[in-house]
């Protein structure tokens, strides 16, 4: 132990802090890193003293059987350890970065390759044990029992990841160091999207690749590209598990190697062509990493291994790196020449022994070969069994059954995307999957090959697939129930909305009808108002025409009365004109008159003043004559005065008195002033005979006239008026008439609309009894959404089931799984199993249901609508 520990002390102690045990150069590197040294020195010591103790442990910790072949715990699998160590960390590293890495190492080492969780309890308490045993700080502790991720992924700059040494500087050497860039992280997350990232830029390039990123998918992936970093890169992965073949395209990719499968099946070929193929493609791919210097990843599966010549081949380059018999002489000759100036100008001196050394060390640095066992373990103990020296000379990852957790966190990985189903559903889902899983692997009894991790990544993903089709179906489905059943409601309020339409319509038309009738009555008044105005008007036109022709008549007698008037007006003032003014005088001077004479002044004083004037002698009469010339003037203007018939009356009886009197004394009178007297008498006679007229004669005929005139000119203005009335009647008649065509024509529209409307509504009344029961079964439907989203999980798991796993089995077994084994899981986990379909008349109908989950369902299979 003391000498392993010597051992392993001086590779940390050259590559972490340096050459300690080479004196002429101690100084200087006491003098540039004891503060270093002192540091970890320490904790260096303790982790190869327990990598020791661990590892002796580990190799008498459990019992040997067939199963555990691959526990083989020796100098080499320490000797890895350190290497991998010593790849990943730089001088510069701090003493975290050593004891996380250390931890991880381990884990890869020694509790990856456990074959079930039993034995992997029982490493973590060796380990803990161990590190209890060296470690006393409690932060050392805490790191050493802390769990990390680690990946060398890397994005570049122009957006390419990539997985590759990188290069670190050091302040304790010239030179620099290479160093994978191994770190750890916390977040898988990242390293998940880089890898995504990685996927993305090989499905451009090459054929399409699909790998579901689970946590232990992620971490193989690093783990892989950082172990085809070390110096014997090599690696042997038997994956009991199953593991994606596309697993090995991307970590080429990642690495830049060009991936070598021999794809040719032996069942094409005789088994002697089969072997010159693998012969054929292995000699091409030592040209390519020997010749040209591309970097080759050899990947050998269960087939190749078979060819036991093919395979001693591989073992014998692993162990001696010899591969001088697979070339005759004259293709070793022409390898030779190929290289002969690649080996001039790497400062070698041109030998056949030295270009062939170069040949085979180009082979050695580009080449890495990768066993992927993916059957099952017992061919790996087999071919360990065999050929113990072929897997001593190689990384061992050792990929094992999902335990439960992982198979329910990678059914979380595939739910994610699954926006309708809450967490606490996915969570039930996934138990569901990974039960049933377990399920079947616990009761076969074949040990059948394909009960992998690979085929419950395919029943997850055709679980996920009919989940989701089956969901988008009833989605559908629902989309249109719901377009329906609105299709159907929009029926029904058009048919309510045509029925108070129909109600509006109808009072609409016994307005109309209304109208039309009130229309009527008032053509029928104004019709009898035109009649009656029309008899008013030819009464009227016939008393304006009367009238127009009698009106000349009365203006003829008129100018006839006028004329004599004017006549008498003019003898009367001729009279006055004549008189003889000494015969005045004379009459003027008379003392004492006889009655003739008083009785001639009185009616003269009676004209020119009034009948109760003063008519007597002395003081009427020669008062009168007083100014003889005054006298004759208001004799000459009697026509200027008028005088009442009374006043005529008495007029007349003084002239008659007078007459009588005149025939009397006509004999007996003689004198001057009797002249006067005769003038004066025809005076009054003239002016009596002029006011008889005027009174009896023209003023009567010229009211008379104005009378007329005035009726007739009223008669006009009432013909007009009457005309005018007459016109805005017949105007009025017309627009009834026209107005009452118009309201006609609309009732008949309105008459038409309404039988329509009505004819319309009949049509929708039938349609909605026929729509009525289609519009149960759709609510029937609607209704029944959320139980069918309920019981798709359930029938989508056992499909599932169905097809990815019970295809190579016999019925009875077939059988218990589907109706024994899952169904206890499905009742398990509280999930029905039921077949239903939608009919076009009852609705949904239940066409099948497991009866021992019936009291999962709130409804029972006869059932064709249920409740919600």
């Amino acid at each position: 132990n003391a000498q392993i520990h010597g051992i392993y002390t001086k590779l940390l102690y050259r590559h972490l802090i340096g050459d300690v045990e080479n004196e002429s150069s101690n100084a200087k590197v006491n003098a540039a890193i004891v503060g270093r040294l002192k540091s970890l020195q320490t904790v260096l010591k303790n982790i190869i003293q327990s990598s020791i103790d661990l590892n002796y442990k580990m190799r008498s910790l459990y019992l040997e059987k067939s199963e555990r072949l691959h526990y083989i715990f020796t100098l080499r699998a320490l000797t890895s350890l350190f290497r991998h160590m010593c790849v990943s960390l730089t001088p510069e590293c701090s003493k975290k970065q050593i004891l996380l890495l250390w931890h991880h190492e381990c884990d890869w080492l020694y509790g990856q390759r456990m074959i079930d969780t039993v034995d992997v309890e029982r490493y973590q308490l060796a380990y803990k044990t161990v590190i209890k045993m060296n470690f006393t700080d409690q932060h050392e502790l805490a790191l050493l029992n802390r769990q990390v991720y680690y990946s060398n992924l890397k994005e570049t700059e122009s957006g390419i990841v990539m997985a590759g040494l990188n290069t670190a500087h050091s302040s304790h050497y010239a030179s620099n160091i290479f160093v994978d860039g191994y770190e750890p992280t916390d977040d898988i997350i990242q390293i998940r999207n880089l890898i995504q990232i990685a996927v993305n830029e090989y499905n451009k390039e090459n054929q399409r690749i699909s790998i579901p990123l689970y946590e232990s998918t992620v971490m193989l992936i690093s783990r892989l590209c950082h172990t085809t970093q070390c110096v014997a890169g090599n690696c042997c992965i038997v994956a009991d598990g199953g593991i994606s073949p596309f697993i090995l395209q991307l970590v080429a990719s990642l690495m830049q190697y060009s991936l070598v499968q021999f794809k040719a099946s032996q069942f094409m070929y005789s088994k002697d062509a089969f072997f010159q193929q693998l012969k054929t493609r292995l000699i091409s791919s030592y040209y390519k990493a020997g010749i040209r210097g591309e970097k080759v990843m050899l990947c050998l599966t269960e087939e190749e291994m078979d060819q036991k010549e093919f395979l001693a081949y591989i073992t014998e380059f692993l162990i001696s790196e010899e591969v001088m018999h697979l070339f005759t002489i004259e293709e070793e000759t022409t390898i030779l020449n190929s290289i002969r100036t690649q080996v001039v100008q790497s400062g070698l001196v041109y030998t056949r022994e030295t270009a062939w050394e170069f040949f085979v060390k180009n082979i050695r640095e580009n080449t890495r070969i990768v066993i992927v066992l993916n059957e099952n373990a017992k061919k790996f103990q087999n071919l360990g069994l065999e050929n113990p020296s072929l897997f001593n000379n190689m990384e061992l990852i050792w990929i094992q059954h999902w335990s439960l957790k992982q198979l329910v966190d990678n059914a979380l990985y595939h739910f994610k995307d699954i926006k309708w189903l809450d967490s606490s559903t996915r969570e039930n889902l996934a138990h569901l999957l990974a039960s049933m899983h377990n399920s079947i692997r616990e009761n076969d009894t074949t040990a059948s090959a394909h009960l992998n991790n690979l085929t419950y990544t395919k029943f997850v993903e055709k679980f996920k697939d009919l989940l989701i089709n089956k969901y988008n179906e009833i989605e559908h489905s629902h989309k249109n129930v719901c377009r329906l059943l609105e299709n159907i409601q929009k029926q029904h309020s058009t048919a309510k909305k045509l029925l108070v339409q129909l109600q509006q319509e109808n009072m609409v038309l016994e307005e109309r009808i209304n109208s039309t009738n009130k229309m009527l009555q008032q053509i029928g008044q104004d019709m009898t108002m035109t009649e009656q105005q029309l008899k008013v008007h030819n009464m009227q036109t016939k008393k304006t025409v009367q009238l127009k022709r009698i009106l000349p008549e009365y203006q003829s007698a008129h100018e006839r009365n006028v004329y004599k008037t004017v006549a008498i007006v003019a003898n009367t003032k001729k009279l006055i004109q004549n008189i003889n003014m000494n015969s005045l005088q004379e009459l003027r001077s008379i003392q004492k008159p006889d009655s003739k004479m008083e009785d001639i002044l009185a009616a003269v004083i009676m004209i020119l003043k009034s009948p109760t004037a003063d008519v007597t002698w002395q003081k009427g009469a020669k008062r009168q004559m007083a100014n003889l010339d005054r006298f004759l003037e208001e004799l000459q203007s009697f026509d200027e005065r008028e005088i009442s018939e009374n006043t005529i009356k008495l007029l007349e009886d003084l002239i008659k008195k007078i007459d009588s009197n005149d025939s009397k004394d006509e004999s007996n009178r003689a004198g001057l002033h009797l002249e006067a007297l005769r003038t004066l008498n025809q005076w009054i006679k003239g002016v009596l005979r002029y006011h008889i007229l005027m009174i009896k004669h023209v003023k009567p005929l010229h009211k008379k006239v104005e009378e007329i005139e005035k009726e007739v000119k009223e008669a006009d203005q009432k013909l007009t008026t009457l005309n005018r009335k007459s016109e805005a009647l017949n105007a009025r008649l017309k627009d009834l008439a026209q107005n009452f065509e118009e309201a006609t024509v609309d009732k008949e529209e309105q008459e038409e609309k309404v039988i329509k409307m009505k004819n319309q509504l009949q049509t929708a009344s039938e349609l909605n009894m026929i729509l009525a029961k289609e519009f149960d079964r759709n609510m029937q439907i609607y209704e029944s959404l959320q139980e069918r989203i309920f019981c798709l999980p359930g029938a989508s798991a056992l499909a599932s089931g169905f097809l990815i796993y019970l295809g190579p089995y016999q019925f009875q077994f077939r059988r218990l799984m589907l109706t024994s084994v899952w169904v206890k899981c499905l009742s398990d986990r509280g999930l029905p199993l039921v077949i239903d379909s939608l009919n076009l008349i009852k609705g949904r109908i239940v066409r099948w249901q497991m009866e021992s989950l019936s009291h999962l369902l709130p409804f029972s299979a006869e059932v064709s609508i249920p409740g919600e």
